[in-house]
């Protein structure tokens, strides 16, 4: 059943959340953390528009919260997400019926807690990778060769390969 039929039948009757709710499911801890992977991935980063698609770090914690309950509902519920549907017209539907609030309430809280303690976990150390000393000059390292091959990338192309050679040496030599 996908989100919409469910909201249309969970209005009509709220006791039939009881037989989706998989409350004793056990969810594999490889799938926890791809998920946790997929959901700092997606509200941690942002494209930056570049020709390299390269993204950067701008963490938008209503993204993980509202990507962390849709997680609950795919794991814990027989509940599928429809295929075209925007994942936030579903977060609504699930939150305006008031069904979202009973699918929390209704999976095992050691499996709530293990799924958001990865997250968090995850969440961290995306952190701690992307602002240590050594990631940061890393970082600042390439920026900095990108700009200088940009900017001298029209004066080389111009240069033959003898000028090139005796402007390096001249540089060297002082």
């Amino acid at each position: 059943m996908n989100y919409k039929d469910f909201v249309n039948a969970y209005t009509e009757n709220s006791l039939i959340l009881n037989d989706h709710i998989l409350a004793n499911k056990y969810v594999s801890l490889s799938e926890k953390m791809a998920r946790a992977d997929a959901i700092i991935n997606s509200s941690y980063y942002i494209e930056t528009g570049d020709e390299n698609k390269t993204k950067k770090l701008h963490i938008d914690s209503c993204v993980k919260m509202m990507l962390t309950k849709i997680s609950f509902v795919d794991m814990y519920t027989d509940i599928e997400r429809g295929e075209e549907d925007p994942i936030l017209e579903e977060y609504d539907m699930l939150q305006k019926c008031g069904a979202l609030a009973k699918i929390m309430a209704g999976v095992n809280s050691v499996e709530a807690d293990e799924f958001n303690t990865i997250i968090e976990c995850v969440a961290k150390d995306t952190l701690a990778n992307e602002y240590e000393p050594h990631e940061f000059i890393k970082s600042q390292v390439e920026r900095f060769g990108t700009l200088v091959g940009n900017t001298l990338a029209p004066v080389l192309s111009n240069m033959n390969t003898d000028d090139l050679i005796n402007a390096l040496k001249e540089v060297s030599n002082r």
